[in-house]
């Protein structure tokens, strides 16, 4: 996806860049069919749809069920074992030497679900019963911290299913180690549906900077996020299962199936290990420790006030936590 606007590209729903999406690797043969408008991926567990224009996730079913706030299959039942389901995705943006200077809004993948989710898991004291009845007061009280809980998202109590987005690293994201975020909460109209948000790039607490000069060669990969629906007798346990995928996914940190962008493999990354020693204290407790780009002037328009953008407020490159 290449963004040659002034302004991001990546709130649609589900995502610009679904044409780089990938059904779970470990899952049976993908199948890949299209029409006029969509391309369908299937691999006999999840079938996702996605427009051709757009490169939105217009429809992802779940052996059958829909998940997504579109049309429901009231019919499902879960087929246990099999290999686990997902779709990946991922967002290229581009700025050209021939563009003008570029300044982001907020940038995010978001779905919002079917009707039957009813119970939202995002941290340990956001995980419980939120049905469409019960919703009440600012969607911002279900915010969390965005690198402390890399899977995040929504279960049916009905259903016994749940769909949730899993960063399995943090080096596409904005705002470094500390930063909060909304990962997910009732949409604020009627309807009230249950959304899930990946923020790379927010406006929240403080937000964080991407602006690219006027002139200047840039490209920033997000992703790949995988989008994991599974099944659980409890919403406890379909969400300790989708931590425990998301640890899985982690461990394959970077993916060695990408290919075609600007995406390092692991033999073409370096590492860098030292000892950080505090006089006077012989342990330390919440300490990240990481790698990232340094204060640098945040291009503006011409006339404008100088800014400097610091690795809390940086979503313009790429950090690295220990």
């Amino acid at each position: 996806m290449k963004n040659t606007s002034n302004t991001a590209l990546c709130a649609c729903l589900l995502s610009a860049g679904m044409l780089a999406a990938a059904l779970c690797r470990s899952s049976p043969k993908v199948a890949l069919q299209e029409d006029a408008e969509t391309f369908t991926l299937s691999n006999g567990m999840v079938n996702a749809r996605v427009s051709k224009v757009t490169g939105d996730l217009v429809s992802l079913r779940y052996h059958g069920l829909e998940m997504l706030a579109t049309t429901l299959s009231p019919d499902f039942i879960p087929e246990p074992g099999g290999d686990v389901p997902g779709v990946y995705t991922y967002c290229i943006f581009t700025h050209q030497p021939s563009y003008p200077l570029a300044q982001f809004a907020e940038a995010r993948h978001i779905a919002k679900l079917a009707p039957f989710f009813d119970w939202i898991s995002v941290d340990r004291e956001v995980n419980f019963y939120y049905p469409k009845e019960h919703n009440a007061g600012d969607k911002y009280v279900y915010t969390a911290t965005q690198s402390e809980n890399p899977a995040f998202g929504w279960s049916s109590t009905t259903k016994k299913v749940g769909l949730f987005f899993i960063n399995p690293s943090m080096e596409y994201m904005g705002g470094g180690p500390t930063k909060v975020e909304l990962l997910g909460h009732r949409d604020t109209n009627r309807e009230a549906a249950p959304c899930v948000l990946n923020y790379w790039r927010s406006s929240h607490y403080g937000g964080a900077e991407v602006t690219i000069a006027a002139g200047e060669m840039w490209e920033k990969i997000i992703g790949p996020v995988f989008i994991y629906a599974n099944t659980g007798s409890t919403p406890e346990a379909i969400y300790a299962d989708a931590k425990a995928r998301a640890k899985a996914e982690a461990d394959k940190w970077p993916y060695e199936w990408v290919a075609g962008v600007d995406y390092p493999k692991a033999k073409d990354r370096g590492a860098v290990k030292g000892q950080l020693v505090v006089e006077g204290l012989s342990a330390f407790g919440n300490l990240n420790v990481g790698l990232t780009a340094g204060e640098y002037a945040s291009p503006r328009e011409a006339g404008a006030p100088a800014e400097t953008t610091s690795w809390q407020r940086d979503a313009k490159y790429y950090p690295a936590l220990g």
